[in-house]
Formats: structure tokens, C-alpha cells, sequence
């Protein structure tokens, strides 16, 4: 199975381009946290090349600007050239499959910059049920007349 799930924020506007037969694609890259913090208490950042295809491609450079966080399920590729030298080079990048809005950099500065709220105390519900099993439990009747024949929903 190859599927990639990946968020995180856009390095730079997208470059929407057309291939020879004029199927738009767009290629961007985004920084993605690393999971695990360093040494030094920093945490590392992946630089992920992805390449999204059609009306995805549009989608992107509309709403996806250099900073915004966005959200990529897709799979990952690995491209292979030669350069001018003869040399082989390798590329590795997602192909975008579905791309969605994470948050918006706004929003998360204000959220960054508001107190947090007061913590509303909880409150606990009336009991209006028994604790146990054994609370609406009667005890079992010892000998023949402490049972209620009157009660029964039959008739002996």
C-alpha cells in the first residue's frame, strides 16, 4: 500500500503549469514538522515536494498562499533523470489525491495571542437512578407466604 497523509504549511505559492496536451498541474512544497524534538529541544521540519493534478491544481494556488496550512492524502512518488553531467538524480514527491483546509494562520495567531478561556466547573448530574443492581434488588422470598400471588401477571 502506498498512501501518504501529511499536514502541515505551505513554503511558497504554488506553481500552476499546463503539459503538452494542456492538463494544468501545480507543484509547491510544505514544511512539515517532525514528530520528535532534538537535543536542543527543537523540532525538525521535512520539506515535502508535492505535485497535485486538474482542478486540484487551481484549488491550490486559489486558496493554499505561501504560510497557510493545508492537509495532502496521497501517495508518493520517486522520479528518476539524468542531468547534463550523465549523472542520475532522484525525485521524490506526493501526488496530491485529496487536499483540504487545515486552519488558517489568522486564526491560529489570535488563538495564539487570547488568554485561554476560564474553565467552566462541571456540573454533575442529578441521580435520579440507583447506584447498584442491588439497590432495586428485593430480597427473595423465604418461604410461600411472603409471595404476593395477587401480583403475578398470571393466574395459578
Amino acid at each position: 500500500m502506498n498512501k501518504v497523509i501529511i499536514t502541515g504549511r505551505m513554503t511558497k505559492d504554488a506553481e500552476v503549469k499546463q503539459t503538452s496536451n494542456q492538463k494544468s498541474y501545480a507543484t509547491f512544497s510544505v514544511a512539515v514538522d517532525r514528530r520528535f524534538k532534538d537535543q536542543n529541544g527543537n523540532r525538525g521540519v521535512d520539506f515535502i515536494n508535492v505535485v497535485a493534478w486538474g482542478s486540484q491544481a487551481g484549488f491550490v494556488a486559489h486558496y493554499f498562499p505561501k504560510g497557510a496550512s493545508i492537509g495532502i492524502v496521497g501517495t508518493l512518488q520517486v522520479r528518476t533523470y539524468e542531468d547534463a553531467k550523465g549523472e542520475k538524480k532522484y525525485i521524490t514527491e506526493v501526488i496530491a489525491d485529496e487536499i483540504d483546509f487545515v486552519g488558517s494562520k489568522q486564526a491560529e495567531e489570535k488563538t495564539e495571542e487570547a488568554p485561554a478561556p476560564a474553565p467552566v466547573p462541571e456540573e454533575k448530574p442529578q441521580k435520579n437512578y440507583p447506584e447498584t443492581i442491588m439497590d432495586i434488588m428485593q430480597p427473595a422470598p423465604t418461604s410461600p407466604e411472603q409471595v404476593d400471588f395477587g401480583s403475578l401477571p398470571f393466574e395459578l
